[in-house]
Order: structure tokens, then sequence, then C-alpha cells
């Protein structure tokens, strides 16, 4: 009878398993970056409808007196950016400034709400490739209503 004796199949499942342990950690990696890519590209988006924002304000397109905006400016929430801000003319109308909050990919679960957890800030801290700290407060970001977290 020619087969396999139980040794060989042994041996066998010993390389396998050794090289499946091996590969585990490169596919684990492999995610996590595909995540990174897409929250800094998710955090450019905001940073630019951010930026575009305090150009607006600076510029007069938008009221300063407005209840969206800050006093230095900036939006006061990520939803205003969405929901729209009243023009300073004339004509009036709303300047938007993202068609939707971008959603957080290390978020996990029922415990978001338009890509942002609803405990606390948008997962920019998680970025661990900061250039600076003035940077890092850059990005961050909190739900309405949420303590900034330092």
């Amino acid at each position: 009878m020619r087969g396999m004796t139980l040794l060989e199949l042994l041996v066998t499942l010993a390389i396998l398993s050794i090289l499946a342990a091996a590969a585990l950690p490169y596919a684990e990696m492999t995610i996590v970056r595909g995540k990174e890519l897409e929250l800094k590209r998710s955090l450019r988006e905001i940073r630019t409808a951010i930026d575009r924002f305090h150009a607006d304000w600076a510029t007069g397109k938008i009221s300063k007196l407005s209840d969206a905006t800050s006093d230095d400016g900036y939006p006061k929430t990520l939803n205003s950016l969405v929901a729209g801000v009243e023009l300073a003319q004339a004509k009036g109308g709303k300047a938007k400034y993202l068609r939707r909050i971008p959603e957080d990919p290390f978020a996990v679960g029922a415990d978001t709400k338009g890509g942002l957890p609803t405990s606390g800030c948008f997962a920019a801290t998680r970025m661990t490739r900061m250039r600076s700290v003035g940077e890092a407060k850059m990005f961050m970001m909190c739900a309405p209503g949420a303590a900034e977290q330092p």
C-alpha cells in the first residue's frame, strides 16, 4: 500500500502552521496600513474643509456672528461643515464644505455616529506618525458635546 504515514502528515502540518504563523502578522499589518491610509485621506478632507471655512470667514463670505463659527473663525462642530453656514452676502444662501463626515476606519460598531465616536474625539489621535504636536492638534476634532482629549 502506498500512502502517507502519520509522521509525514504531522511534519507537513507543523511546516504549514509555522508558515501561517509567519504570514499572519503581515496580513494584520496590511489591514492596519489600509485603515491608516483611509484615515489620512479622511483627515485631509476634513482639514481642507476647515481651511476653506476659515478662509471664507476671513474674507467675509461667512458672517462673523454666525452660530456655527467660533470667535477665531473656525467651525464649532464638524456638523456645521455638513449642514452649511449662512453666507453674509445680500443674496443669502448657504456654503457647505463637506457632503458628509468621513467615516473613521478605526471606530468599531454602534458606538459611532456619522464616523465620529459618540464618546469623544475623532480617531486622528491613533495616528502614530505625526510630525509635531501642532499637527496632532490640527487634526483632532471632537463629536458635538464631547470633551476634547489631550
